[in-house]
């Protein structure tokens, strides 16, 4: 889904024009996936602590692409309360390409976020429901009852370089404006949230390399308070595939990732995670299925 008008300049494996690479959003180039055949992505999961060797926890992760590039699942395991879990995503679009369903589970079942857009393909509803799952299992889907929860609407107003998003409660009371700030090169450079009953203001700021690739993104919560914030540093290799990612927490280093590719193919290759503060550092080792 584009972020309102932040135009795709590269041909990577890894769409990073969101900010969203590694996360629960689809993060994948769908020209990519799609000229290069390639149907799933499998991660075995590894740690090692501070100066520990490799142990194998023997969890998983999980991309699943349609023959026309689009991520439809992802699924990561995870060790919580001493148990091994699963967490599923999967991804459900209209004609156009648009995310209509957002599935998920959490301890309690499954739950959704299901959106309608605009002839310009901008949200403009979006519905979260809790649902009831009547398939024989959680890899294998399918809807029962669903639960309508709350909604939440959009409206848009695009004058020359800036984009304002109205949101609107479940009961249509407008509680938050968004301003979405383009450079002439049509590249998003600021984000102005304004909160209507407490009058806050939030900021994200973007930055980017000559090749057009987003360089850092920083999110103050509160503006008045600019020594907290959140901030993420990218690094590209020659070609333009991400390399790095770095996250930080004001002036403390959080996270640092890397990303290795086959250079054979510039398929993925492995993720590595690093927990600054205790050097504790999670690997994920990808394979790639290619269509027949």
């Amino acid at each position: 889904m584009i972020l309102f008008g932040i135009s795709r300049l590269h041909a990577q494996l890894v769409d990073n024009m969101d900010c969203q690479a590694f996360s629960d959003e689809p993060f994948f180039d769908e020209l990519f996936i799609r000229q290069n055949g390639i149907k799933v992505i499998n991660g075995e999961i590894k740690t090692k602590g501070n100066l520990e060797v490799i142990k194998d926890p023997k969890l998983v992760s999980r991309y699943e692409f349609d023959s026309t590039g689009k991520l439809i699942m992802q699924y990561t395991s995870f060790n919580g309360g001493g148990n091994k879990d699963t967490t599923f995503i999967k991804y459900i679009y209209d004609d156009r390409g648009n995310i209509i369903t957002k599935r998920t589970n959490d301890a309690y079942g499954f739950f959704s976020y299901n959106f309608e857009y605009d002839s310009l393909n901008r949200p403009v509803l979006k519905t979260y429901c809790r649902e009831e799952n009547a398939g024989s299992d959680r890899y294998n889907f399918e809807l029962g009852k669903q639960y309508v929860i709350v909604k939440e609407s959009y409206s848009y107003k695009d004058e020359d370089s800036v984009l304002t998003k109205s949101i609107y409660n479940n009961h249509n009371r407008i509680y938050q404006t968004d301003k979405y700030i383009y450079n002439e090169l049509e590249l998003l450079v600021k984000i102005e949230t304004r909160y209507v009953i407490n009058k806050k203001r939030a900021v994200t700021a973007f930055t980017y390399t000559d090749l057009g690739k987003v360089a850092s993104k920083v999110y103050y919560r509160d503006y008045k308070n600019k020594d907290e914030y959140e901030k993420w540093e990218y690094q590209y290799d020659e070609l333009g595939n991400l390399t790095y990612i770095d996250y930080y927490k004001g002036e403390e280093h959080i996270t640092h990732k890397e990303v290795l590719y086959d250079k054979s193919t510039y398929s993925l290759k492995a993720l590595l995670i690093q927990d600054v503060a205790s050097n504790f550092i999670t690997i994920v080792k990808y394979t790639t299925t290619f269509s027949d």
